[in-house]
This record gives C-alpha cells, sequence and structure tokens, in this order.
C-alpha cells in the first residue's frame, strides 16, 4: 500500500526518482495498490496517475476514499 499524495507527487509532478521506485518495485514481483484520501472516485485520480509519468501496469489498482463511501452507500462490496 502507498499513499500518493506528498509520497510520490505533489498533484502535479511525480516526485523525483518516483516513478522509476513504482517500477522497481513493480518489477521485483510485488503487488502495488495506491491509497488516495480523495472524496472523489478513482478515475481522476489513475487519470493523473498516468499524465505525471506513472505506467498503468506500475500499480494494481487505485483505491479513493471517495469510492469506499460511494460503495458502502450502495451497500456493494469491492470487487
Amino acid at each position: 500500500l502507498i499513499d500518493q499524495f506528498g509520497v510520490i507527487h505533489d498533484g502535479k509532478e511525480a516526485y523525483w526518482g518516483a516513478v522509476e521506485c513504482m517500477n522497481a518495485i513493480r518489477d521485483s514481483g510485488k503487488p502495488v495498490i495506491l491509497l488516495s484520501n480523495s472524496s472523489k472516485k478513482k478515475r481522476g485520480s489513475v487519470g493523473r496517475m498516468l499524465r505525471m509519468g506513472f505506467p498503468q501496469d506500475s500499480f494494481q489498482d487505485l483505491v479513493t476514499s471517495g469510492d469506499l463511501v460511494y460503495e458502502g452507500l450502495l451497500g456493494s462490496e469491492r470487487e
């Protein structure tokens, strides 16, 4: 589990070495789930990660607090 904002990027740009670090974790075979306390759904956060240069395959999933609240209100389970 890796928090994103303030850990691997500043909201606009990836921190120096963060993309390479994420790729190295992926290449080691370890799963990576990114966390966000954003109240929005994950689609926007995934798009932001891609625009900052993080490859889609450098993380398996991205979980936002907004998604969890939405799913909780619907009574659905996370896939």
